[in-house]
């Protein structure tokens, strides 16, 4: 009976002292992730986005999109780091590098990201395995430009 109280009083440690790591504190191997939805010959959205492990995130929307220029905001490491996460977690380093379309007007989503100091692209990652439009959703809702979000020169986000 000592032992089953004393697991349980180990395992009732264990799960208080991992729920006490902030995702702050959660280190990943990724340090930039960008969504871009590229457009097509229709309304299709044009737009991309930019998460760093600093915590900024840049929104650049270009057609067919409520936000037409380039945004930034500081939304904290906790959300990106979240994020980033997932990405290892899916290994989405294992994924090809492009997803072939026989589409007339294709209109894919590309991922890029830098994992482990080297860049990685998926090209039409829509048609890929599910996690990355999954990926793709979680990034689209975290990210939302409201009046809080910096309107920045393009040259200036570019360097």
């Amino acid at each position: 009976m000592k032992r089953i109280a004393t697991i349980i009083l180990l395992f009732g440690l264990i799960v208080k002292a991992e729920a006490k790591i902030k995702k702050e504190d959660i280190k990943s191997n990724i340090s930039y992730v960008s969504l871009q939805s590229a457009g097509c010959n229709g309304s299709c959205p044009n737009y991309k986005i930019e998460l760093y492990n600093s915590g900024l995130v840049r929104y650049s929307g270009y057609n067919s999109v409520k936000d037409i220029g380039v945004y930034e905001a500081f939304i904290g490491t906790s959300m990106i780091m979240s994020i980033f996460h997932d990405f290892e977690y899916c290994q989405v380093d294992t994924c090809q590098a492009n997803y072939n379309t026989n589409a007339e007007d294709p209109s894919g989503m590309h991922i890029a990201f830098n994992y482990k100091a080297s860049i990685y692209t998926i090209k039409n990652a829509d048609l890929g395995p599910k996690f990355l439009k999954q990926l793709a959703n979680e990034i689209d809702a975290a990210v939302k430009v409201d009046p809080s979000w910096k309107k920045v020169d393009k040259k200036a986000a570019n360097n």
